[in-house]
């Protein structure tokens, strides 16, 4: 591990560390893989210090603590709150990439993100619209059937 120490000055930038890891992918394998992480600590004015952890070596130090600068949408501070936040999201794509295989569609993550966010409380059924490829969905005078779906109604 590689110290280097910066002027507090730069941005709030007050080090960066290079880490590298080594590990076994396969247990047949003969070289182990390598992977080179950067661990910048930056100081915001209010005495607040944060701890970042990247593995891209192309970006500034001045580039990487605006971006994380940015990512302000937490919605509690405490260890507790950001790990349960990052479970919840870690769910929420496990979640989506279920629904995308189940229904065996070429359409982006995204597309199938934004899809179930629009439609979440809404009785549509996600696994037709998915399947239907077209920007039209089909009038159905009968009642629909939700025992199919990925999440059948109960009762």
């Amino acid at each position: 591990m590689s110290k280097n120490t910066l002027s507090e000055e730069v941005t709030g930038v007050l080090k960066q560390e290079h880490i590298l890891l080594c590990y076994e992918e396969k247990k047949q394998d003969k070289e182990p893989k390598k992977l080179l992480l950067r661990r910048i600590t930056y100081q915001e004015k209010r005495v607040r210090k944060y701890v970042f952890f990247i593995n891209n070596t192309s970006l500034t130090l001045q580039d990487i603590a605006h971006i994380y600068k940015q990512l302000h949408h937490l919605y509690g501070e405490s260890e507790n709150a950001i790990c349960i936040q990052i479970w919840c999201t870690l769910i929420d794509q496990l979640l989506l990439t279920v629904l995308q295989r189940k229904t065996e569609t070429k359409k982006a993550f995204s597309t199938i993100a934004s899809l179930v966010k629009q439609h979440l409380l809404s009785y549509l059924n996600l696994k037709e619209s998915l399947k239907n490829s077209k920007r039209f969905y089909e009038k159905r005078r009968k009642t629909v059937d939700y025992s199919d779906s990925l999440f059948p109604l109960s009762g």
